[in-house]
C-alpha cells in the first residue's frame, strides 16, 4: 500500500492513496464513492473504520475545503496473476442534498502499466506542519495493527525539495486476519428503525414468527411463537398472531422491540468479528517499537446490548524511543484512535485502575506502552468525532481491565527474572571492581613477609636465636612457598597472578550461586525461553492462510 502527499501550496495538498487489491467494478464506482450509506445488507458484521464512510469522507472533506472532485483509477481483476487489459477512470463529486454522485468523467482506458488495484486522488485544505506528527503516528500505529501489510508514505514538497521524505513500513507477518462473516442481528441489538428495514425486505404474507426465526439470530420456532403470543397479550389482541408482519403498526413494533430487549437470549456468535490476533499484535509492536519485553492477552468474546466484542491487549516495556511513564495506543476495529485519549476507557483503566507497583513496574520511571484493540459489530464511541470509547459500558471496561492484568502478570515474572539477573551482574561487577585493590594489598603483605624473613636471617646470624615472631613469619612463608609449588605451577606469587586467581574464584562462585538458584526454581526453568507460534484454525482467534 502506498500513501503519497504532494504539497501544492501553503494550504492545499494533493493526497494520493494506492493499493494492490482486486480493484473495483466499473459500474459500481460512482455509487461506492458518491452515495452515502448505499448498502443492501440484511445482516451485521465487523467492518474496519469508525463511520463506515471510507473514501466518501475524504470526498465530503474535499467538497467542504476546496470544492474539487475526487479522481478514482481502478483496475479490477480477481486473478492475481492476470492483470486486466482495461482500467477505469472516474472523476466525480457528490450532491449532498440528493445523496447521489455527480459524474464528470467515467470511462475505461487501456491498462498500459499492467497493474491491479485502486488509486484515489483528492485535493484538500490542511496544515501539514501542525498535523505532521499526528499523521506519522497514525501510520506507525497502522503498521502495528496490520503487520501483514507493507506501507510506503511519501511527502513531496514542490517548493522546497529538501523537505521531502519517504518512510516505508515493511511487512513482518505472512498471516492475515480471518475475514468477518455476516450474521443476522441479535434480538437485543435491534431498534425500531432496523426492525422496520428488515420487515420491509420480507416477502408479502410472511408471518411475524417466521420473520423472527429467519431474520434474527438466536431465535428458534418455539421461542418465536412464544414472543408472538406475548406480543398479542401486551397489545390486548390488537395484533393478531396470523397477521402479516408487514402490517404491524409502529406502536406494536415498539412493543415488540421492547419485548426483545427484556427477553433472555443466547450470546451472539463471534465469527462476525475479525480481530488482529495476539500473534500479529506482538509482531507489529516488536517491528515498530523494539521494546525489551512484550506481553499480550486476548479476551473471550463478550457481549453488550446484543453486540459481540473482543479485546486484545499488549503491554511493552523499555522501548528505546518511548518516554518514561504510561503511553496508551488505542485501536477500534483495527483503526488507530489519536484524539481525546484522556476520556477513553483504555486510558482511564491504565492510569487509575491498574496498580503497577504490585507487578514490579514503576509507573513514573519505566517506559510502559499499553496497546488495546477493541473489535465489535458496534463500537460504543462517545462524542461526535468518534475518537474515544467511554467507560460507561461495564462489559468492555471489565474486559480491558482483565486483559491488562493478564499482561502485567506475565511481565511481572519477566521483570523479576531480569531484576535478579541484574542484581547478580551488579554483584559480580562490584566484586570484580575491588580485585585490583585486594590483590595490591595482599602483595604488600607478601612483600613484607619476605622482607621480614631477610631481616630475621640477619638477626639469626648475629644473635643465633629465634624469637616467636620469627618462627610465625617463617611458618607463613613456608605456606606461601607450598602454594607456589602446588597451585601456581611453581611460579612466584605476583600481583598479576593474584588478580587472575581472584577473578576466577569470583566467577566460579557466581556460577555456583546461579546454579543453586536455578535448582530452587525448578529443573531446567532457568534456560526456558518464550516462543510465539502462528495460531492454527483450531485456536480461538482464527487466522487466514498465508499470503
Amino acid at each position: 500500500e502506498v500513501d503519497n502527499i504532494v504539497e501544492k501550496g501553503d494550504k492545499f495538498f494533493k493526497i494520493s492513496c494506492r493499493d494492490n487489491g482486486c480493484g473495483m467494478l466499473h459500474d459500481e464506482i460512482p455509487n461506492m464513492f458518491g452515495r452515502v450509506l448505499a448498502g443492501s445488507k440484511y445482516g451485521v458484521k465487523q467492518a474496519r473504520g469508525k463511520f463506515g464512510l471510507g473514501a466518501k469522507m475524504a470526498l465530503i472533506w474535499s467538497k467542504k475545503s476546496t470544492g474539487l472532485p475526487i479522481e478514482i483509477t481502478s483496475a479490477h481483476s480477481t486473478n492475481k496473476a492476470d492483470a486486466p487489459s482495461k482500467e477505469t477512470f472516474c472523476r466525480l463529486d457528490i450532491d449532498v442534498h440528493k445523496n447521489e454522485p455527480k459524474i464528470h468523467i467515467h470511462e475505461k482506458r487501456p491498462n498500459k502499466s499492467g497493474w491491479r488495484g485502486t488509486q484515489v486522488d483528492v485535493i484538500i485544505g490542511g496544515a501539514w506542519s501542525s498535523y505532521r506528527a499526528r499523521i506519522m503516528s497514525y501510520m506507525q500505529m497502522l503498521a502495528v495493527i496490520t503487520p501483514y501489510a507493507r506501507f510506503k508514505f511519501r511527502y513531496v514538497h514542490d517548493v522546497k525539495p529538501k523537505n521531502s521524505f519517504a518512510v516505508e513500513y515493511e511487512r513482518r507477518s505472512n498471516v492475515i486476519c480471518e475475514p468477518s462473516k455476516e450474521v443476522n442481528y441479535h434480538p437485543k441489538s435491534v431498534d425500531n428503525l432496523i426492525m422496520r428495514q428488515l420487515i420491509t425486505r420480507t416477502r408479502k404474507g410472511t408471518k411475524l414468527s417466521t420473520f423472527l426465526t429467519k431474520h434474527l439470530a438466536c431465535i428458534n420456532k418455539p421461542m418465536a411463537n412464544s414472543l408472538v403470543n406475548d406480543l398479542v397479550k401486551i397489545t390486548k389482541g390488537k395484533f393478531d398472531a396470523d397477521e402479516c408482519c408487514k402490517d404491524i403498526s409502529d406502536q406494536d413494533l415498539q412493543q415488540l422491540t421492547q419485548l426483545l430487549r427484556e427477553t433472555k437470549f443466547p450470546s451472539p456468535r463471534a465469527d462476525c468479528l475479525s480481530p488482529a490476533g495476539e500473534y500479529n499484535l506482538h509482531l507489529g509492536i516488536l517491528k515498530e517499537y523494539s521494546p525489551q519485553l512484550v506481553a499480550t492477552a486476548c479476551s473471550k468474546p463478550g457481549v453488550y446490548n446484543g453486540h459481540p466484542f473482543i479485546v486484545e491487549t499488549a503491554i511493552a516495556l523499555g522501548a528505546p524511543e518511548a518516554k518514561p511513564g504510561i503511553t496508551v495506543y488505542r485501536f477500534a476495529n483495527r483503526i488507530p484512535l489519536l484524539f481525546e485519549p484522556g476520556s477513553d476507557v483504555v486510558t482511564i483503566v491504565a492510569n487509575k485502575r491498574i496498580k503497577w507497583a504490585s507487578y514490579m513496574i514503576n509507573q513514573k520511571v519505566d517506559k510502559i506502552g499499553v496497546f488495546v484493540s477493541i473489535v465489535s459489530t458496534k463500537i460504543p464511541f462517545k462524542g461526535t468525532g468518534k475518537e474515544y470509547i467511554g467507560e460507561h459500558v461495564e462489559e468492555i471496561r471489565k474486559m480491558v481491565l482483565n486483559t491488562m492484568r493478564q499482561c502485567a502478570s506475565q511481565l511481572k515474572k519477566k521483570v523479576a527474572e531480569k531484576r535478579s539477573a541484574n542484581q547478580a551482574a551488579n554483584r559480580l561487577k562490584s566484586l570484580t571492581k575491588y580485585i585490583p585493590n585486594v590483590s595490591s594489598a595482599l602483595m604488600k603483605v607478601v612483600e613484607e613477609m619476605k622482607d621480614a624473613e631477610k631481616e630475621s636471617n640477619k638477626r639469626r646470624k648475629l644473635e643465633e636465636k629465634e624469637d616467636e615472631y620469627m618462627l610465625s613469619n617463617a611458618a607463613a612463608l613456608e605456606e606461601l612457598r607450598e602454594i607456589e609449588r602446588t597451585l601456581l605451577g611453581g611460579n612466584s606469587v605476583t600481583e598479576k597472578v593474584l588478580v587472575e586467581h581472584l577473578e576466577t574464584h569470583v566467577h566460579n562462585s557466581d556460577m555456583a550461586e546461579a546454579l543453586e538458584t536455578a535448582k530452587k526454581r525448578g529443573r531446567g526453568q532457568a534456560s526456558l525461553a518464550t516462543f510465539y507460534l502462528v495460531p492454527t484454525k483450531s485456536d480461538q482467534v482464527k487466522m487466514a492462510k498465508p499470503i
